[in-house]
């Protein structure tokens, strides 16, 4: 299936539509910690529109988040350099 996320879809929206839950101690056989829903939508054919949610914890999603920006940011200066 090719699910897409929503936030490399709609980035603007995303930031501020994302949710998250905060468990103060350890509940549910989760550790304590903030997790966030992460919207998917499915982008293909007669399942067009269909959207899931993946929870990630959200210490993760923001390292991962980070490298995506570094690496933009890397590309961008990279092509600054290269029209000089």
């Amino acid at each position: 299936m090719a699910f897409q996320r929503f936030y490399n879809l709609y980035p603007d929206i995303a930031v501020n539509e994302t949710r998250s839950i905060t468990l103060l101690q350890a509940e549910y056989g989760l550790p304590a910690g903030e997790y966030a829903f992460i919207g998917h939508l499915f982008r293909e054919g007669i399942d067009r529109g269909r959207v899931s949610h993946a929870v990630n914890r959200a210490a993760r999603e923001r390292k991962q988040q980070q490298k995506r920006t570094d690496a933009r940011k890397a590309q961008k200066a990279a092509r600054k350099r290269n029209c000089r």
